[in-house]
């Protein structure tokens, strides 16, 4: 399960396992959304001008952005491959 909440006054995205594990905090960002192999999240953060999309491995690492412009670019979601 992913999750987008604030703790600490933050955006979080969080992870949860739910058959074994407590969440997982995986990054400071918000509407994230699976990939389809489910091995990825995207998800948008805002970079002090606008927000912008990225992705991440599930695990955490390999944080890598997607978009880079002058618009905001929210809700993420991933097309049919």
């Amino acid at each position: 399960m992913v999750v987008a909440t604030v703790l600490e006054g933050a955006p979080r995205i969080l992870t949860m396992d739910c058959l074994e594990r407590p969440a997982e905090r995986e990054t400071a960002d918000n509407e994230p959304s699976y990939s389809p192999s489910g091995k990825k999240i995207a998800f948008s953060t805002y970079d002090g001008n606008d927000y912008e999309i990225w992705t991440i491995q599930l695990g955490g690492g390999g944080r890598q952005q997607v978009t880079d412009n002058g618009a905001d670019d929210n809700a993420p979601y991933w097309g049919s491959q």
